[in-house]
């Protein structure tokens, strides 16, 4: 039987995070993945025609400047990252369109200004208060650290006024907080649409809790991989072997080995068994863990109800149309502002604040945005890599794709059903955005591949009925200190040497990597290590007072200039 010290089942980032961290550490180190490549969401895949690289899943990043990222050398074993200038277009059915700026406030308030000149000196204040909190640490620092008690937690932001505030914050939901600073219906739909992961993947009425913290990448701007997303887990898997980790693809686990109450290794679907000496972590989600891994048998009977209890995201399922392109869209609107054909995150649809809400509850209904039987029209994310990034396509051609809300189970005929019915789906979706960019023709479009939300789920079996990386509603029960329970909101479980990590933990979905990072640090205190990098104090950032090792840094990386 092999024999290592740490054991990681999930070869996702924060699986990967995790175990380049205990590597480094001086542990041996493997990681089990089920599919035959690493990475997870982080997805490049050359699906419509060779040369052309498409990003499956995740894509927007800012993470870059986040602690695992300098702590894990990706400046000096990739990847590259590019931050577009030109951070958001939304373009307008009426020629019109709102363009942001990436770090460029008097650019950004001055296109807000067209539409209303309160609304611009608004956009203005609101993003030098949340930069005011970011170099504090509150929007950035808490994420990685594991969450100390929700009561403690207010009872240090109430000691100060920004304290006070943040704590207001984050108890309003998006609308609420949107309307209360803005006046203009289509700044409100603008900005609005950019919560809607706050609003879209949340169980309404209550989408509370960490809201506050989704508008700050319109200033700090958006990111992504040069040569695609998959880049990134190339890189951890560059940092891993470098100190001595290993990776095992096509292992997927059938069990967690317990004896005595504690986890002492794996054993794979093919009967393979691999020991730990020190300590098993899951960076899979709490259902399979402990249901299909565990088994209810090592399990208290109060716990396994709560784990069947814990809540999935009923709205946060994407469906995608990947292009390959002659020529990058053209908008109608760049005459309105000629910027528009250079914004990054382009947000298309969505121009009224109930465009928002009615998508959500079309897609609760189980009918799918613009499909006969739905309230709403489609209205998408979308984005042309390839204007900043060529190598990202054959010389002189273009990759583009769109992200639509959609339902995992349509109402009529189930998830099954997408595979009848995706290609007259995604028919409607790509004429939906050639209403705005009318280029988008037939024989612009050189080849494309449709994505839905029931393919998502059978090729990530983590994405529950294709919970992009949400692995559990974020609502305000279960976040921070209750997720995905309180009883596993430290990353330890019931089972002794057994952790859990990834979205379903403390800080939810994206490509955050803090889960990953935060549950290295609980191993290493449990086995009294003193870790090799430093780890924020979270009680020091809710006071208000100087972390001596992240906040000069926070403000070179964060604010050089407001």
């Amino acid at each position: 039987m092999a024999e290592f010290d740490v054991v990681v089942i999930g070869g996702g980032h924060h699986g990967l995070i995790a175990a380049c961290y205990l590597a480094k550490q001086g542990m041996s180190v493997i990681v089990l993945e089920r599919r035959h490549e690493i990475g997870g969401g982080l997805c490049t895949e050359e699906v419509t025609l060779p040369g052309f690289r498409h990003n499956l899943h995740s894509f927007f990043y800012g993470h870059s400047a986040a602690i695992w990222a300098r702590d894990l050398e990706q400046f000096i074993l990739g990847p590259t990252y590019i931050k577009p200038p030109v951070v958001l277009g939304n373009p307008l059915s009426d020629g019109r369109c709102i363009v942001l700026y990436t770090r460029d406030l008097e650019k950004s308030a001055e296109s807000l200004s067209r539409f209303s000149k309160k609304d611009a000196l608004a956009y203005k204040t609101l993003q030098q208060q949340f930069m005011e909190m970011l170099i504090k640490g509150l929007l950035w620092l808490e994420d990685y650290s594991p969450p100390i008690p929700s009561d403690e937690r207010a009872s240090l932001l109430e000691k100060s006024e920004m304290g006070r505030e943040y704590l207001r914050l984050i108890n309003m939901t998006p609308e609420q907080l949107i309307r209360e600073r803005f006046e203009h219906h289509n700044v409100i739909g603008c900005i609005l649409a950019n919560y809607s992961f706050a609003t879209v993947w949340h169980d309404v009425p209550d989408p509370r809790g960490w809201i506050v913290k989704n508008p700050t990448w319109l200033y700090r701007g958006k990111e992504f991989t040069r040569g695609g997303s998959h880049g990134i887990a190339h890189a951890l898997t560059r940092f891993l072997y470098r100190y001595g980790g290993m990776i095992m693809e096509s292992a997927e686990v059938n069990k967690i080995i317990v004896k005595d109450g504690r986890a002492v290794g794996v054993e794979t679907v093919d009967g393979r068994q691999i020991a730990a000496k020190k300590a098993v972590i899951s960076a899979v989600d709490p259902w399979q863990t402990f249901l299909r891994f565990v088994g209810e048998e090592h399990l208290d009977s109060d716990f396994v109800k709560k784990v069947k209890n814990i809540k999935p995201s009923k709205r946060s399922a994407l469906f995608s149309v990947h292009l390959a392109l002659k020529e990058p869209p053209k908008y109608k609107a760049a005459e309105f502002n000629p910027d528009m054909n250079r914004a990054f995150c382009l947000v298309i649809g969505y121009e009224e604040p109930e465009d928002v809400e009615n998508i959500a509850r079309d897609t609760e209904a189980g009918i799918p945005p613009g499909w006969p039987g739905s309230r709403s029209k489609p209205a998408a994310e979308c984005t042309v890599p390839t204007l900043f990034d060529p190598s990202q396509a054959p010389p002189g051609k273009h990759t583009a794709f769109m992200w639509q809300y959609a339902p995992y189970n349509l109402r009529d005929g189930g998830a099954e059903k997408w595979d009848e019915i995706k290609e007259e789906y995604a028919d409607i979706l790509v004429e939906r955005w050639r209403e705005y960019a009318p280029n988008l023709t037939k024989d612009n479009i050189i080849a494309r591949y449709v994505y839905s939300t029931y393919d998502y789920s059978k090729k990530l079996i983590n994405m529950r009925e294709a919970d992009q990386g949400v692995v559990g509603v974020e609502s305000p029960d279960q976040l921070y200190d209750k997720r995905p329970l309180k009883e596993l909101s430290q990353y330890r479980t019931p089972i002794k040497g057994l952790y859990i990590t990834g979205a379903g933990t403390h800080v939810c979905a994206g490509i955050t990597g803090a889960g990953g990072y935060n549950v290295a640090g609980v191993v290493c205190e449990d086995l009294g290590v003193k870790t090799w990098w430093i780890r924020p104090d979270v009680r020091k950032i809710y006071l208000g007072l100087k972390d001596f090792a992240y906040q000069n840094e926070i403000r070179s990386i964060f604010l050089p200039s407001v």
